[in-house]
């Protein structure tokens, strides 16, 4: 009677209990035992290891912890912190539009040791093409015989919603006659640009949360016994829309930039980012736009090393300029086919301009900029 008290009081059915141990537990003991008198030592082995087994209940669920690392990649300067968050990663998830059967194949060759970065570098191409510090590198050094397991979520070849991609990057080039003309064509072109972003965002967001539910669920034997998966996500600095969503879903998830603080200096990525987040976008901002682009095409510009310093001198220099002086230099450029570089370079003249050529003379100009 006494018992049943308790029992009730504790909510656990009195026939589940005996003194100090319950019945299914007891039954559990007796069969092993029974096993190995009967000299059937694998059958008791089973019993053993069933009954040391925790109840599918009582597991606790694997920790999947999400880290973003979003940072400009064209350099080996703007993804410097790259290496110190791969190490610190259980699983790498890329950024990687249009990856195929062979990338994962190389990608996982480079985690086990069995291919060398620089080999690698050599299949894919890098940006600047005549230096080795590049992003690339970075991310395929710390990669190289690193044992991290690497994944992907972004669009690959052949995907229906790839072809979209494609052809959202894709706007057709209008007859441009006056200021107005290519004002419309650059305002076109980044609004097409930020839908077809959003396309693959979409597609990225869904497979992150599949990757979630198979390491939860666990798929991958390689992280067999861990309570918790740091899983880092790398994409570029205008992909935040990825993060704020996964975030919405898991509360744990971080992210961290290449550089603090970060602003979005470049003109081009500021339109694109408008418009992902519904806002307008002026003809002053995309005049604008079309400036910085020249001036970033410059071939000096392939000398500075930090992608973010680069946008932040640009934007500080095309501040300078009117927006009739921005018309005054496309007026400019349709009286010339060829010398574009010196058309940019006697504007840039007009205001006392300079672009630096190094990333010591980037950092001089900055300072006086701020003074």
């Amino acid at each position: 009677m006494e018992q049943e008290k308790i029992a009730k009081a504790e909510k656990i059915p009195a026939a589940e209990k005996t003194e100090g141990i319950s019945r299914r537990e007891f039954l559990k003991t007796a069969g092993f035992l029974s096993a190995l008198i009967a000299g059937k030592p694998e059958e008791a082995a089973a019993l053993l290891e069933k009954a040391v087994e925790p109840k599918e209940a009582d597991k606790e669920k694997v920790k999947v912890v999400f880290r973003f690392f979003n940072a400009i990649h064209k350099t080996g300067k703007d993804v410097e912190n790259l290496p110190e968050e791969i190490q610190k990663a259980d699983i790498y998830i890329p950024e990687a539009v249009g990856w195929n059967n062979e990338t994962v194949a190389d990608y996982k060759a480079l985690a086990r040791g069995e291919i060398a970065p620089k080999e690698l570098l050599e299949k894919y191409g890098a940006y600047p093409e005549d230096t080795t510090d590049n992003w690339r590198s970075k991310e395929f050094e710390a990669l190289s015989n690193s044992q991290k397991i690497v994944l992907f979520a972004d669009l690959p070849v052949g995907h229906p919603l790839y072809e979209k991609y494609r052809e959202g990057r894709i706007t057709p080039t209008r007859e441009i006659k006056t200021f107005a003309d290519v004002l419309a064509q650059v305002k076109n072109s980044l609004k097409n640009f930020a839908e077809a972003i959003a396309i693959r965002e979409k597609h990225i967001v869904s497979e992150i949360i599949t990757i979630k539910e198979n390491i939860e669920n666990g798929q991958y034997p390689e992280l067999k016994g861990k309570r918790a998966v740091n899983v880092l996500i790398f994409l570029g600095a205008i992909h935040t829309p990825v993060y704020h969503k996964i975030k919405e879903i898991d509360e744990n998830a971080s992210r961290r930039f290449s550089t603090m603080p970060f602003n979005y200096s470049n003109y081009g990525a500021e339109i694109v980012r408008r418009y992902m987040f519904g806002k307008e976008v002026s003809d002053e901002l995309a005049a604008k736009a079309f400036l910085s682009g020249y001036i970033d095409s410059l071939p000096r510009w392939a000398k500075l090393n930090d992608t973010h310093k680069a946008h932040q001198y640009t934007r500080a220099v095309v501040e300078q300029f009117s927006h009739k002086d921005i018309e005054a230099f496309f007026n400019d450029l349709q009286n010339t086919d060829f010398f574009t570089e010196r058309v940019v370079l006697k504007h840039l003249r007009t205001k006392n301009i300079k672009i630096p050529s190094s990333d010591a003379e980037l950092d001089e100009l900055l300072k006086k900029k701020k003074h």
